[in-house]
């Protein structure tokens, strides 16, 4: 390699990370504000949110900061990018807040009618469910689908739209219900305390907003 070539500058050629890593405080603030909230929401169900503060940060070039999008050339301070940043972690923040508010809704509504079916309340006489009402088995279901499997299995999804049809899905234990209802537990007051929890964290089960 010739002197030059070891020269040269290769300063465009720096990572998102190396360009920002000697931003301000309050810039860095931000980032590190809205990746930990990317990290507790589980961003990677919100694809087209998760990264909104990062992305707006890509507009403004790192001298003392100009966006790229402006029409007409302006010099802004850090303090000025990190209150843009702000803003739209603010915004992100709400929009997401709003999107498992409704999927708490509809949820809420897909469990209450598990007890709506012709047969809600026939209890089930053969194969692991014996002893259990339909209506209970298909909530005990729901319940360990969203709160226990999670994103292990990457058909939950599909398995959760089967419950609000009146059917049972197969690969779903009825064990973990007995041990449930071992404990005293209902469908109804698992779901709460299991909710009730989650809430103190302001958080939701991520696959909700799939559903």
């Amino acid at each position: 390699m010739s002197k030059n070539e070891d020269n040269k500058d290769t300063s465009h050629k720096r990572t998102f990370s190396e360009e920002y890593i000697g931003c301000e405080k309050p810039i860095f603030h931000e980032i590190r504000e809205a990746r930990s909230f990317q990290r507790n929401f589980g961003s990677k169900y919100v694809p087209d949110l998760s990264f909104a503060v990062e992305s707006k940060l890509t507009e403004f070039v790192a001298v003392s900061f100009i966006n790229k999008n402006d029409d007409e050339p302006k010099i802004y301070t850090s303090e000025e990018v990190a209150a843009t940043l702000s803003e739209v972690r603010i915004s992100e923040q709400e929009e997401i807040a709003s999107r498992f508010r409704n999927a708490l809704e509809k949820r809420t509504s897909n469990f209450e009618n598990h007890y709506k079916h012709q047969n809600s309340f026939q209890v089930i006489e053969s194969g692991e469910w014996a002893g259990f009402t339909l209506g209970d088995a298909l909530a005990w279901s729901d319940n360990i689908l969203t709160f226990e499997t999670g994103e292990r299995f990457g058909h939950t999804v599909v398995d959760q739209r089967t419950l609000t049809t009146g059917n049972l899905v197969k690969y779903v234990s009825a064990e973990r219900a007995k041990e449930l209802v071992a404990l005293g537990m209902t469908p109804a007051s698992y779901r709460q305390s299991k909710l009730d929890n989650l809430m103190l964290d302001n958080r939701y089960p991520a696959n909700w907003v799939l559903v």
